[in-house]
């Protein structure tokens, strides 16, 4: 498993140093101005820090979400608990043609607030 993590945040930053001009759907930022927006780092900066083979192992956020979201096509939509309710807190900002016939259902993920992503399931449906 921690070497397929490896590898999965390899092809995130590959991916992100390829597409770093691409221009995103909101704010009208490039990726890698909403990288640099995010982390507070540079495109490069970002890539060696969460490639780096320190001592510390380096987690995923909002920026590696979104890449995975761009490579696949799949949408997510990240909760976050608020007083015993889970509450709907970011979509991946092509959202907006989720609804398009042939479409998927979305990747939904909790957010403990803090520093970790679990998958999250409503009901008993698929």
């Amino acid at each position: 498993p921690e070497q397929e993590c490896d590898h999965l945040r390899r092809d995130f930053m590959n991916y992100l140093g390829d597409n770093r001009n691409e221009a995103l759907r909101f704010n009208n930022m490039t990726f890698g101005a909403y990288v640099e927006f995010d982390s507070g780092r540079s495109v490069d900066s970002y890539m060696q820090y969460m490639i780096g083979d320190g001592p510390r192992r380096r987690f995923g956020g909002p920026i590696e979400i979104l890449c995975f979201h761009r490579m696949t096509g799949l949408y997510i939509d990240v909760y976050i608990r608020e007083g015993g309710m889970c509450r709907n807190s970011v979509r991946t900002p092509d959202s907006v043609y989720r609804d398009a016939p042939g479409s998927t259902r979305p990747i939904r993920l909790l957010y403990n607030g803090v520093n970790h992503y679990d998958i999250l399931r409503f009901g008993g449906g698929p």
